[in-house]
């Protein structure tokens, strides 16, 4: 008994010592991001059910995504806003383009580095099917914690 509590001292103290940080002086000094900006658009989407399944085992209808054309990007970032048309292109998969509908598009955009996006006042969240119809808002936050309110909206061309 005694050798093995001697022998779990010495494990403690061998870990204590082998976890521990040397690093605490003279480190570089690592840029903190100011950035609160929407940078740009990514893409719109449009989901749809496929005629095809899952091949999984669970019979699911497979969802896919088509995408439509992205025009006319006005970024202000004096202003927090950020517009653009979009417009479905000839190469949309048949039967579909009479499907789509501001009400249930898949919006990306691109932010600022080190910068979190969250949508407010019941916007929906970028990169989920949502309601585009109207304008929608977003805290973009800084990596030092300054944050900026923007407006996004989308028309159809």
């Amino acid at each position: 008994k005694k050798m093995k509590k001697y022998f779990n001292i010495i494990v403690i103290l061998f870990l204590a010592i082998c976890c521990s940080s040397c690093l605490d002086a003279n480190l570089e000094e690592l840029d903190t991001y100011e950035g609160k900006e929407i940078t740009g658009v990514v893409g719109v989407y449009h989901r749809y059910y496929d005629d095809s399944y899952i091949h999984n085992g669970s019979g699911e209808q497979a969802v896919k995504q088509a995408n439509l054309s992205v025009a006319d990007i006005l970024i202000d970032k004096e202003g927090g806003t950020c517009t653009f048309s979009v417009s479905v292109p000839g190469n949309f998969p048949k039967g579909e383009a009479e499907k789509v509908s501001s009400q249930a598009l898949v919006v990306i955009v691109n932010i600022s580095t080190a910068a979190i996006v969250s949508p407010i006042e019941g916007a929906p969240q970028f990169g989920k099917p949502g309601d585009w119809s109207k304008p929608n808002r977003y805290k973009v936050k800084a990596a030092n914690g300054d944050e900026q309110i923007w407006t996004v909206s989308l028309t159809f061309k």
